[in-house]
């Protein structure tokens, strides 16, 4: 990933007070962290306390003798498809407010991206109050079926989700849409292009690397997030980093740790598969 990035890209990266400060700033709070991280990975920790030695033992715990391998493949598929879903509406959202001058579509982005001053646990708490059966969806949803309920279900938690991460990525792809020229689109129209031949043809691809990155996002805060899994989720929903919790509740450090580390792993793997097609897409164009 690094090797696509042309040297002159960070012409102080590397060199002078610039360079020492960011290495100096991954060292602490990035490379210290993370090999005590493994470190701890390798340890066994019984009675309250480390056995000497390394081990993968952990390890082979986790991954033969748990649940862990089914709540990562759970989370996996609920990070998916909260990140699809969520990049899909905001595409739309971006494409469908083009249609309007440019204070509407400010206005658009304000009234989308408003909800970035509430906090994620204050969000939550209001859509676990929704979900219930206190709330508008609840009493819709009871009034159909009494024995139907969004708490407490996988299929509420990536719903909760949607308005969590739909403002990041109506954010990110306003920007990726703003980069397209006028001129392409207005060149297409002249020729004879229809409006959807021209947003399949010539946007959306231009509008690739936002759509990447809008992809990621929404990912890796749904992989790795706890707060909406406890408060709509409960005890019903059980994922990798639920489980996570579970071990550092009991005391279990060692195998928390070779958890944690094979969550950085799974989304080390999504970051740089996505980098690397946006950058080589890049390096191929230059």
């Amino acid at each position: 990933m690094f090797g696509m990035i042309k040297k002159n890209s960070y012409p102080g990266l590397g060199r002078g007070r610039f360079g020492i400060f960011h290495i100096s700033w991954l060292l602490i709070f990035f490379g210290i962290p993370l090999c005590l991280l493994i470190f701890n990975s390798l340890k066994k920790y019984e009675y309250g306390q480390f056995k000497p030695g390394l081990t993968i033992e952990n390890y082979k715990n986790l991954i033969f003798d748990s649940p862990f391998p089914g709540a990562l493949f759970i989370t996996l598929v609920m990070a998916l498809t909260v990140s699809l879903l969520s990049t899909v509406i905001a595409l739309g959202t971006i494409i469908s407010a083009w249609l309007f001058n440019k204070k509407i579509r400010n206005a658009i982005l304000l009234a989308c991206t408003l909800v970035f001053f509430a906090g994620v646990t204050q969000r939550a708490f209001a859509l676990e109050f929704v979900f219930s059966s206190k709330g508008l969806l609840g009493l819709i949803l009871q009034h159909r079926d009494s024995n139907s309920s969004l708490l407490y279900s996988y299929a509420g938690v990536i719903l909760a989700y949607l308005p969590i991460q739909l403002p990041l990525c109506i954010a990110v792809l306003y920007v990726a849409r703003n980069e397209v020229s006028t001129l392409l689109e207005d060149a297409a129209i002249d020729l004879g292009a229809e409006w959807l031949s021209v947003q399949k043809r010539i946007v959306i691809p231009l509008m690739k690397p936002g759509i990447i990155i809008s992809l990621i996002l929404p990912f890796i805060l749904a992989f790795g997030d706890v707060v909406v899994i406890d408060l709509i989720g409960g005890a019903q929903v059980f994922t990798s980093a639920m489980q996570i919790i579970d071990y550092t509740k009991i005391d279990d450090w060692g195998t928390g740790a070779a958890a944690s580390v094979i969550l950085l792993l799974v989304i080390g793997l999504i970051i740089w598969i996505g980098s690397t097609f946006l950058l080589g897409k890049r390096t191929k164009k230059q």
